[in-house]
């Protein structure tokens, strides 16, 4: 069955809708390809939103370099 997860970012500014399959019989949950890197692009947006500016900043600086 396919069932869309909503999770919302920034109070609520920007919204993934995440498109599982979920098995009827066993109740597990997967993605496929697309969806596991747009779930995994959302997994590191939040991990970057909950780090100090200071260190987001560093980071950031290096990459440029």
């Amino acid at each position: 069955m396919k069932i869309v997860e909503n999770k919302s970012i920034l109070e609520g500014s920007i919204t993934f809708h995440i498109i599982k399959l979920k098995c009827l019989k066993c109740g597990k949950e997967y993605l496929d390809l697309d969806q596991a890197e747009k779930y995994d692009f959302l997994l590191t947006l939040e991990k970057a939103m909950n780090q100090p500016l200071e260190n987001l900043s560093e980071k950031i600086s290096m990459l440029n370099q």
